[in-house]
């Protein structure tokens, strides 16, 4: 669903990349699963009328070309208030701040969707996944913290971040 929706709020070279990551995606799912996807992206449109378009995403950095630029992009979920699923909830960021959330989480959520698996890539204290955004600000979280490291493309920090906030004990 991430995928899908990153890929229509994006434009050129990105939605081009998005677009292969959610068709790579696909096709490991089945018609059920990627009918489900899609009906729930369908219904995050519709129910978010007001939400940006692909003019509102950030079009002069490759977010996918290092850790540094990752973090320029995404550093927006830094302003995303707890309880921002409450109901009556005020969005307080931009649009472009909006559509740059968004489209790293898609982004993050593509990396967990393209491990074998994902379930048993990363353990949660808490005994059941950690959200999205709690994801992504972790992802951001380290590479502010492992600067040395902010040259490497994205998606390794986030593989190593996560790796590090949730370890699965191994016995």
């Amino acid at each position: 669903m991430w995928l899908n929706l990153a890929a229509m709020g994006s434009q050129g070279k990105d939605q081009k990349d998005w677009i292969k990551d959610r068709d790579e995606i696909a096709a490991r799912l089945t018609s059920e699963q990627l009918a489900q996807a899609q009906e729930r992206a369908r219904a995050w449109v519709a129910a978010h009328p007001d939400q940006p378009t692909n003019s509102d995403v950030p079009k002069s950095i490759d977010m996918q070309s290092s850790g540094k630029a990752f973090l320029q992009v995404c550093s927006a979920a830094d302003h995303v208030p707890p309880g921002w699923q409450t109901p009556g909830w005020q969005n307080p960021l931009s649009k472009s701040e909006t559509a740059a959330v968004a489209q790293c989480v898609g982004y993050v959520e593509g990396v967990l969707g393209a491990l074998q698996d994902p379930i048993n890539f990363y353990c949660s204290s808490q005994g059941s996944p950690p959200r999205m955004l709690q994801i992504l600000q972790t992802v951001l979280n380290y590479i502010r913290n492992n600067p040395d490291t902010a040259y490497l493309p994205p998606t390794p920090l986030v593989v190593t971040a996560l790796r590090q906030a949730f370890p699965c004990d191994k016995k």
